[in-house]
């Protein structure tokens, strides 16, 4: 059974694209009615052009505080780009931001942690547009919003009241799983209704495909390819702007995102349909859920070594957003108590276990967004991709500013040395991607990252790696 199957089998039956009950999509506050903010205007396009299957990046599957805030959190970190085109493209999201908010404050709470993670952007549900789309908008935070299967009137005034908040909107979720599992003409009739509604209300919108369920070794034998496939050959292609899957799982299973690109990589291109790439739903989780899957227990440490590989080796692959899931956990998700989503929030939730501290992964994420739009990420490169369980990915300076190699060897047990080779510099820095102490509660009392430097001799660091991924910079004069 698929491991997104193993932990939602108890789910209950939905209609697809399911709403919360009672909510009537007419009556949602209209975030165009509310005071223009700095951001409220559309942005002057949305991205770069593409230039291969997946946009701009290396070729398809080859790669691999200062005092608290809301919830006591500390949001003391440096704000988004003030550039919008530089977060239009940042590839740094969270879905559902605003589930369990309440311990952060609500909305604004998870706003200001947003802002504080550098996530550029939000995947919400359209009801989230009137309980929290402002607060997200005022943090400089773009929203990428559902629609599901209203009617036509419902669908062209929601868009159209909603024109400069959202650029992005996304038809339904997993339709490979969601009750359409076994009929993919039923969506592609809601990609060939939805996809020129919204473009016929907003020309410049970009709607993208509703995510393929995760699936860890996708390919011709499993459900979602053939799903694909079936969709495909039926030309839903000329109907999504954006194609979209999702990631979930263990640590270790961040090479899922490469046998994911590589297959459904090479099923797109065989129908020339060449579209940018971005994984909506992606994590792994620290403790151990339970239910008709067996998880191995995780730490908080392993949890922050998992994102910082996904997001590393997502990027390497060409992958243009990752969206984490979630910012606070989930509590009793679909009335499981050991519900997968129940561990994998960056903030633990206090309905779970009576913590509300943020979690290693929370600081993990910050700093890697923090390195990461600091260089050119769009031209990030595989260096080395697994020998001797060695993965180097280098990000190249931008204009002014200095390159960065992350770096980690895949289930070593202990640190050894590693050759890279980084040009004229005599010294680099190196900093653990994962904080030093064992719980982000207690990374809440004081700085969470070791650094030291290295020398260079020849143009070559030697660098000690073990399996948490290390930063590497050349250290200016």
């Amino acid at each position: 059974m698929p491991f997104f199957l193993a932990f939602c089998a108890s789910l209950p039956a939905q209609p697809a694209f399911a709403q919360p009950d009672g909510w009537d999509p007419a009556a949602a506050p209209p975030l165009a009615q509310e005071p223009a903010g700095p951001i409220a205007q559309a942005p002057p396009g949305f991205g770069p052009p593409a230039n291969g299957p997946y946009g701009p990046g290396p070729a398809l599957g080859r790669g691999p505080g200062q005092g608290p805030g809301p919830g006591g959190l500390d949001l003391s970190g440096p704000p988004l780009p003030p550039d919008r085109a530089a977060v239009d493209d940042s590839p740094f999201g969270l879905y559902g931001p605003l589930i369990e908010s309440e311990s952060l404050g609500g909305a604004s709470g998870a706003a200001a942690a947003m802002r504080d993670l550098g996530a550029g952007w939000a995947r919400i549900i359209s009801p989230a547009l009137g309980r929290g789309g402002k607060a997200l908008r005022d943090q400089g935070v773009r929203l990428y919003v559902a629609l599901g299967p209203e009617p036509d009137d419902t669908v062209r005034s929601l868009v159209s009241r909603n024109k400069e908040a959202v650029r992005v909107w996304r038809i339904g979720n997993e339709p490979d799983f969601l009750r359409l599992g076994d009929r993919p003409d039923l969506y592609l009739a809601d990609l060939k209704r939805l996809y020129p509604l919204v473009k016929s209300v907003d020309p410049t919108a970009v709607v993208t495909f509703g995510a393929l369920s995760n699936e860890p070794r996708p390919g011709p034998d499993k459900p979602g390819y053939r799903y694909l496939e079936t969709l495909l050959k039926g030309g839903a292609c000329r109907y999504f702007d954006v194609f979209t899957f999702h990631a979930e799982g263990e640590e270790a299973d961040w090479q899922g995102l490469g046998r994911a690109m590589a297959a459904y990589g090479d099923l797109l291109s065989r129908y020339q349909c060449q579209k940018p790439v971005w994984v909506t739903e992606m994590g792994t989780y620290s403790g151990q859920p339970s239910g008709r899957r067996t998880f191995a227990a995780q730490t908080e440490a392993g949890q922050a070594a998992g994102l910082v590989k996904r997001y590393v080796a997502g990027l390497a692959l060409g992958i243009k957003k990752m969206f984490w899931t979630t910012l606070v956990e989930y509590h009793d998700f679909a009335g499981q108590p050991g519900s997968y989503y129940n561990f994998t929030g960056l903030v633990h939730n206090p309905k779970n276990k009576g913590l509300s501290s943020k979690k290693l992964a929370y600081y993990a994420y910050r700093q890697l967004s923090q390195k990461v739009l600091a260089t050119d990420w769009q031209a990030a490169r595989t260096v080395s991709d697994g020998a001797d369980g060695l993965y180097v990915t280098e990000f190249p300076a931008r204009p002014g500013g200095t390159p960065l190699w992350v770096a980690w060897r895949e289930g070593s047990a202990e640190a050894r040395d590693a050759r890279l080779a980084v040009g004229p510099a005599s010294r680099v820095r190196v900093t653990p991607a994962v904080p030093r102490p064992a719980t982000g509660r207690e990374a809440d009392k004081g700085p969470a990252f070791d650094r030291a430097t290295a020398r260079v001799t020849g143009g070559v660091a030697t660098v000690r790696v073990g399996d948490a991924p290390v930063y590497v910079e050349p250290v200016r004069p």
